[in-house]
């Protein structure tokens, strides 16, 4: 409850000390109204001989009058709407400030007032009379908590506004101070301790983050003395700021610092003397070097990102001399280094490569020669599709204006360069040379191969021909045998007579086997014999075989 001398919340219903009672305390039992009752105004007597009048009970006031007692006022409400709306009407203009107030309390209240009589039922009444407290009881809570939020923040701002009140002060301290005051007779005790608690601590929270901002501003000052003067070490910088702030300042031996450099940082070692202890200027120092190594870092990164682009425009020189070459025929497809090194040995693109890491002319000459390959594959196939097409092919000897007679107008083989159609004709022409090469040589070698087992076939089975034999008399007897077809007609006559004339000279090396001789060869000799002839004709055919898939890839 409130002390002495506080003012009472709104709606409380009590009076301030002093205060004369209320009018309705001593006037008695209410007067019953003239056009309800039927009774007399007050202080007017009734008149001789008239009927006494009798109080209604509560239960018939409530039931209102009949149709033939109502005013022509009560008589024009029709709807039972109009009806509640005007008895709730009645009851927001009675200003009822009592959260607890009973409808038999009210009654008086609202017997004087007409409206009542608009609704009729009794139970009716008491049903909206009590909604009506409910949602008045909810306006008074609300009001009476308005009314203490509006007394906080006027306590509040009277805080605020003080400033005889530091962080470090207590409550009991200046409790003598703020009982003088509107704002605090407005509040509890209790309340206002906690709210001048927390005012307090804001003080408090203000004053120290004052002073972080304070100590921030002194700690960066430091540490641009510190960059301006570039200590060593922890040793170097104390004597530093320590000179400094005996105000003759020296500087360290990486430093650049000018006199207005010096002149500030003698001021930012004095700051940090005053306000500062060992322990910040040593965290000031510590976020020196750690600047420092950062800012080295970063000085380092952007010397290698210009080295980096300096070595890269050399490469990119360089590739620039081998494409004008390129452009030039100097360099295609099948250039080597050394007939190019000559080229671009004396030029200055050549020497930045070599003086500096990385790619060197080699490798980028190489890479040179791969892009001329790919140009070159691509024209490759645009030529040997055109000629596939025109249904022929480049031999040994063919030329460029072959190639262009052969394949007509078509317009890929146009676009081509001369000197480009020339390259790739070149190198067509020299492996179609070479692969004919190849296949003679394959050819001469299985006819060797040939002639060389047709010669063992008839050294093998002599006993079987006379050495007065001539070869058509042979032939049938030779013809049983596989090294016979191997063997063109010409050959096999040239060989039967070269073999006839050494035995008929005696001087051929194997003897002729005699039947005997023959049919007494173990049957394990037959078959590795055997065996090492299939095998030497399949070893032959696996060879040209890898030689047909070789031409086939360079082809």
């Amino acid at each position: 409850f409130p002390g002495p001398g506080m003012l009472s919340p709104p709606g409380m219903g009590i009076p301030p000390p002093g205060a004369a009672p209320p009018a309705a305390a001593n006037a008695g039992p209410p007067a019953a109204h003239p056009s309800v009752l039927g009774a007399p105004a007050p202080g007017v007597a009734p008149a001789v001989g008239a009927p006494a009048v009798v109080a209604p009970s509560p239960g018939a006031a409530a039931a209102g009058p009949t149709d033939g007692q109502r005013s022509p006022r009560l008589r024009s409400w029709k709807t039972n709407a109009d009806r509640r709306k005007v008895y709730i009407q009645m009851l927001e203009d009675m200003e009822i400030k009592e959260e607890d107030l009973t409808f038999e309390e009210a009654m008086p209240r609202m017997l004087r007032d007409e409206r009542y009589q608009a609704v009729t039922k009794a139970s009716e009444k008491r049903s909206l009379f009590a909604e009506f407290m409910a949602r008045r009881r909810r306006e008074i809570a609300e009001e009476r908590r308005a009314a203490a939020r509006a007394a906080q923040d006027a306590f509040r701002k009277m805080l605020q506004d003080r400033t005889d009140i530091k962080p470090w002060m207590r409550f009991r301290d200046v409790l003598r101070v703020l009982e003088i005051e509107p704002t605090y007779r407005a509040l509890r005790a209790s309340e206002a301790e906690g709210l001048f608690e927390a005012h307090v601590r804001s003080l408090g929270a203000a004053e120290r983050e004052k002073e972080a901002e304070t100590k921030r501003g002194i700690r960066e000052r430091l540490l641009e003395a510190f960059v301006a003067l570039r200590p060593r070490d922890w040793s170097d910088a104390r004597r530093v700021l320590e000179d400094a702030a005996g105000g003759k300042p020296r500087t360290g031996e990486a430093s650049t610092a000018t006199q207005e450099d010096l002149d500030k940082a003698g001021a930012a070692a004095q700051e940090a003397f005053d306000v500062l202890d060992a322990a910040d200027r040593l965290e000031v120092f510590e976020d020196y070097l750690r600047r420092s190594a950062s800012e080295e870092e970063e000085r380092l990164e952007r010397e290698r990102k210009v080295e980096h682009r300096s070595h890269r425009e050399a490469r990119d020189a360089f590739r620039a001399v081998l494409a004008r070459l390129r452009e030039q025929g100097a360099i295609t497809a099948q250039t080597t280094w050394s007939t190019v090194l000559p080229h671009v040995k004396s030029t200055r693109e050549y020497r930045d490569v070599c003086e500096q890491p990385g790619s060197t002319p080699r490798e980028l000459f190489d890479d040179a020669v791969r892009e001329a390959e790919k140009e070159y594959d691509a024209e490759r196939s645009i030529v040997r599709s055109a000629l596939k097409k025109a249904g022929t092919r480049i031999e040994p000897s063919s030329t460029v204006d072959d190639v262009i007679r052969a394949v007509g107008k078509v317009d890929a083989v146009s676009a081509i360069d001369r000197e480009r159609l020339n390259t790739v004709v070149f190198i067509l022409r020299r492996r179609a040379a070479r692969h004919a090469a190849e296949d003679a040589y394959e050819v001469a070698k299985r006819a060797e191969r040939a002639n060389k087992d047709f010669t063992a076939m008839l050294e093998r089975y002599a006993h079987r021909i006379p050495e007065d034999a001539l070869y058509e008399g042979a032939e049938a007897e030779l013809k049983r045998h596989s090294a016979y077809e191997d063997v063109d007609d010409k050959a096999r006559r040239e060989l039967f007579a070269q073999f006839q004339a050494s035995r008929a000279s005696g001087g051929s090396r194997k003897r002729s086997r005699s039947p005997s001789r023959s049919r007494s060869r173990s049957p394990s000799r037959s078959r590795s014999h055997s065996r090492r002839h299939s095998r030497s004709r399949r070893e032959r055919s696996r060879d040209s075989g890898d030689r047909r898939s070789k031409r086939a890839r360079h082809g």
